[in-house]
């Protein structure tokens, strides 16, 4: 399982790739805490990417891999 912990400091694009093979291009958003946001449904981890004026929140334990294809932060 990706440790998502590791993404937190990213302000840049990133390429999710999630376990049933769904590729998501997006800006990397925040990384959720699940005991932190559990009155907003959440029931474990996840990330949010913004897309095309979207957030798709990803859990977890949905994603297979993360690549970082830019990042503001590392500059």
């Amino acid at each position: 399982m990706i440790n998502i912990w590791d993404y937190q400091e990213i302000e840049g694009k990133v390429k999710v790739t999630c376990i049933d093979g769904q590729v998501i291009i997006g800006n990397m958003g925040d990384v959720n805490d699940a005991e932190d946001e559990a009155e907003g449904g959440l029931t474990e981890d996840s990330i949010d990417i913004y897309k095309d004026a979207t957030i798709i929140c990803i859990p977890q334990s949905e994603i297979a891999s993360i690549e970082v294809l830019s990042d503001e932060y590392l500059k």
